[in-house]
Parts: structure tokens; sequence; C-alpha cells
């Protein structure tokens, strides 16, 4: 199978060919026969999956994250998984060879339909998903404790590539200039501290949260000038918290600056970033921005 990423504009194109077919027979060896890498744009996000395990348990591995930022998500979805998961669980990933590590909070979601259940873990460093596709396995642990070992399949390159260009179009399809994305090209980096652009003093809350002082969960969409100011903002998913969405956008537009994304000759060029707002009630109350 072949997927060919095209940006739409201007007669522009980005268009890579990414070949996702199933891999060498080296790789074939570690994973199910016939399993494929999945890329897709739908919605506002852009995914990344494929079936790394038929049996004992059966396991589909995952990424996802909205264009214009960061991090990304990554999901292990089990069935059958017969254990909870705490509050104050911790999730780790750990990649071989190389030993590279990264832990986060766990977060599990009982899939519909009797599907298993989705581990995830938030906020990834884009360059843990640049080492997964070198590496050969991932180790997964919730609370210290091994859920499995799961191969690395070699098309893996291939495939984080096409999710970096579905990012990428959908970034052009919300207004960014193509030239940015060109070989050469650089992309935007916030200037200060993102997580002191919207606090929870902007919201009217007082900490701790509370079920009668709840901050909310959204996405903002900044459509970045080539001097590196905010000169759009609109919400591409809220909770509908209603002082939130009467406020997000007023203070990004105010407070929210970069480092403007450049072309290939160093000139800038406009940006699109997203910039997801998470005041919830936790263990311990974090605001999280586009690079946390």
């Amino acid at each position: 199978m072949a997927m060919r990423v095209h940006v739409p504009a201007a007669g522009v194109s980005l268009a890579i060919v990414a070949c996702l077919a199933s891999a060498s027979a080296s790789a074939a060896q570690q994973s199910p026969p016939g399993a494929k890498w999945l890329v897709s744009g739908e919605g506002i996000r852009c995914t990344l999956s494929r079936l790394v395990q038929e049996s004992g348990p059966k396991a589909t591995i995952g990424f996802r994250s909205y264009p214009g930022q960061g991090w990304s998500e990554f999901m292990l979805i089990v069935d059958p998984f017969h254990r909870g998961v705490g509050p104050a669980e911790k999730l780790t990933l750990t990649l071989a060879p190389g030993g590279q590590t990264q832990t986060r909070p766990a977060v599990a979601i009982p899939m519909e339909k009797g599907g298993g259940t989705a581990l995830s873990a938030s906020y990834l460093p884009g360059e843990f998903l640049d080492a997964y596709a070198k590496a050969e396995t991932i180790t997964v642990s919730v609370g210290g404790k091994a859920v499995g070992t799961f191969p690395v399949p070699h098309a893996a390159g291939a495939a984080v590539e096409a999710f970096n260009m579905c990012k990428a179009e959908k970034l052009v399809e919300w207004g960014a200039d193509p030239a940015g994305f060109e070989a050469g090209g650089r992309q935007i980096s916030p200037v200060g501290d993102p997580r002191q652009w919207v606090t929870y003093k902007d919201l009217h809350l007082t900490l701790p949260l509370g079920p009668n002082n709840f901050g909310g969960v959204a996405v903002a969409r900044l459509g970045v000038a080539p001097d590196g100011t905010v000169d759009k903002c609109d919400l591409i998913y809220s909770n509908h918290n209603p002082v939130l969405e009467a406020t997000a956008c007023r203070t990004l537009l105010k407070r929210a600056r970069f480092e403007p994304a450049k072309a290939a000759d160093g000139h800038p060029v406009r940006s699109v970033a997203t910039f997801p707002i998470d005041m919830t009630v936790t263990e311990t109350v974090e605001m999280f921005g586009i690079w946390n």
C-alpha cells in the first residue's frame, strides 16, 4: 500500500510517497502478517496506528497529535486488559536498543463494544517519535509493572514521515505558508513560557480546583503572522466551559508570541500553531501549553 501526502496550496506540493506496505521479511517475523501502518488526517488531528500483536493479548500501537504543537499522544490498545489503572500511576515507555524512556501519567480508556482498553500517555516530544521509528522494540509499563514488549516494524520510519506530513498538510489547509515546510525551512517556536499565556487567574479560578470551580479543556488554533504575533484565534475543541471559551482566545491574542516560521531563503512566512489548555481537577493541577 502506498500513501501520497499532498499539500494543496497554490500549486506547491509537499508530496512524498510513504511506503506503508507490510514490512520486509525480517520485520514480518516480528509483527502480524499483513499488518500495515494506517495514517489518518480525519477531523482536527493526525493519527498513526498499527496492529503489533495478534494474540496473548491483541495489541495496537498508535500516536496522535493536533498539528501545530510539538508533542504527540501515545496509545496502546490492549484486548484483553485485566487490571485497573490508579489515578496516580505512571506509564513508562522504554525503547530498545538504547534504553530511551518517557514517563507520563497513565490514563486507561475502556473501548466501545468490548474492544479492550486504551492506555494513553500524552506530551511526548517529537524526538521520542523519531527515536521510536529507529528502535526495535518498545516496552510499556504501568505502575512499574510491564504490560508487554512489542516490536517496532521496519516500516516505522516511513510511517512516521507520513504522520509528520499529515500534520504539515493540515497546517497548510489552515493557512500556513507551504514554504516553511520545504527543505531548509524552519517552523515557529514560542517566545517566553507558553504556560503563562493562559493562567488560572485569567479564568477567575482559585487553587485547588474543586467540583464547583472546574477549569476545563480546550484547543485553540492560532494564526501566526510573519512577525511572530498572533493575529487570529479560534477554538477547534472545547468542553464548553463558557468562561474558558470567552477568555482563551482574547488572552492568547494578547500574550502569545513566536519566533516566526521561515522559508529556505530565510524570509519569515505565515504559520499556524495549536495551543491545548488543560485545567482540570487532578492530583497535581497543571496547565499544559504547546511545547511543555
